[in-house]
């Protein structure tokens, strides 16, 4: 066998170069109006065909077009005639044309432009409405997801963050956005996949909900100080928080505003209510929360000063209370005069902050107790039930009030709605079952400045 001369060797790499250049040259020609082999436009294979020839295709699909979106247990059906689609073949045609350089053919085909897609013309409203009613219709029986929380563990004494847990219910937009891209490409059939599924809000790795869990723990072990006038009444730290302080659905620290004030009432109001004269001065729970709040979330080594709130001295009008005796030995108190139908509230200096007309307990048969008791706690929106003394199987009585005050067992001072006259002699005939009756803004104004612990004295 002979060896190729030199000379056979560059004829051969002329005629390749020739054949290859030929080559070239044919394909300028032919996909000059020719799409590429193997592309793809708007779902169609759009390879070897002209423009005229894809644009006719795009619009048969187009027309009869039918796209299925399901998971294990959802399926919706789209048909093109339910949206008005419009092929627009000859637009899409041109539009992927537009994309293509026959100069440079070799390129663009080894570069993989073979899956061009513009937007169908379709109405977005119908596709909108056609989603949200199945979605709707589904999710009636599906499980939404429940956000990632953040909670108090007392045996680790310290806040995690409870992980988030997925649901069963379609989150619309997505399903929407699957079947726009479904429409856009024609394609046939969608597999919707988990992120077609409601997302929760809030997840336990979200960098929000990690920086929440680092403030909570953090503010679990930072001390608080709460002055008065100078004074300082009372340094709040672990041991208050693990009962009062929790992380709200926003990712914020929150205090339990019912225990909070619950605790307040026993423990905080001494050095902070007064009064004088004129007004009564009492500790504002509401504003003392939301500034510990900013003190926790900022750490704050300051000092929080307790903030008041000035209250008018509810005070019966002259002459229509007896003179008020009070009784220094008893310190803060609230009198109950049965004879007089009266109570007042009286400060430690002898200052007497409210009082009002009162009905007691019927008399003889239900009498308000005498003696000497004391305020065990306070509560709004509350409903009284009275026993079952005639043996019928029901309460005798279902009173609901605004304001309870107790300070013997089911006895206490309340708003009674249901009455419309207090004092004088009534309580001797339509006496209350053993209660003090209050009117309602008595009533309302006495929950304001009594607290829990605040002594009681029933007498004649």
């Amino acid at each position: 066998m002979r060896k190729p001369t030199a000379r056979g060797v560059v004829i051969g790499i002329l005629a390749l170069f020739v054949g290859l250049t030929c080559a070239y040259g044919v394909g300028v020609w032919y996909f000059q109006t020719h799409y590429y082999p193997g592309m793809v436009v708007a779902g169609q294979d759009a390879g070897l065909l002209d423009e005229a020839q894809l644009a006719k295709a795009i619009d048969a699909t187009a027309h009869d077009f039918r796209t299925t979106l399901r998971t294990e247990d959802f399926e919706l059906e789209i048909a093109a005639s339910d949206l008005d689609v419009r092929g627009n073949g000859a637009e899409l045609a041109h539009a992927a044309r537009e994309r293509m350089d026959e100069n440079i053919w070799p390129l663009q085909v080894l570069g993989g432009l073979n899956n061009l897609s513009s937007d169908l013309d379709y109405d977005a409203s119908k596709l909108e409405a056609l989603v949200n009613e199945a979605v709707e219709a589904y999710n009636k029986d599906a499980t939404y997801p429940t956000n990632a929380r953040i909670e108090l563990n007392e045996q680790a004494s310290a806040f995690e963050a409870v992980p988030e847990e997925p649901g069963t219910a379609l989150d619309p937009v997505a399903v929407r956005n699957a079947a726009d891209d479904a429409l856009r490409r024609l394609v046939p059939q969608v597999d919707l996949a988990d992120h077609a599924l409601a997302q929760a809000d809030v997840r336990a790795a979200d960098q929000a909900t990690q920086e929440a869990l680092t403030r909570a723990n953090n503010a679990l072990y930072h001390t608080v100080s709460l002055e008065y006038e100078g004074n300082n009444i009372r340094t709040l730290g672990y041991d208050q928080w693990v009962e009062l302080l929790g992380v709200g659905e926003d990712l914020g620290l929150t205090l339990d505003a019912e225990a909070f004030a619950s605790w307040a009432d026993v423990w905080l109001w001494q050095g902070v209510d007064h009064a004088d004269k004129q007004s009564a001065y009492v500790l504002d729970v509401d504003a003392l929360a939301t500034d510990i709040l900013d003190a926790l979330e900022k750490r704050s080594p300051k000092s929080v000063e307790v903030p008041t709130k000035t209250l008018d001295r509810f005070l019966a009008k002259d002459g229509e209370l007896p003179k008020a005796s009070w009784d220094s030995s008893w310190g803060r108190y609230v009198e109950v005069n049965i004879g007089e139908q009266y109570a007042r509230l009286y400060g430690s200096d002898g200052i007497v902050v409210w009082e009002s007309v009162v009905t007691t307990g019927n008399e003889p048969t239900n009498p308000t107790p005498r003696g000497t008791y004391y305020v065990y706690d306070k509560k709004t929106d509350f409903t009284l039930l009275g026993e079952d003394e005639d043996g019928d199987g029901k309460y005798d009585y279902e009173h609901h009030v605004d304001f309870w005050m107790p300070f013997n067992e089911g006895v206490g001072l309340h708003d009674a709605s249901w009455r419309k006259s207090f004092g004088g002699d009534v309580y001797l005939t339509k006496g209350s079952g053993g209660c003090v009756n209050l009117k309602r803004e008595s009533a309302a104004a006495l929950f304001q400045v009594i607290h829990v612990g605040d002594k009681v004295v029933v007498h004649d």
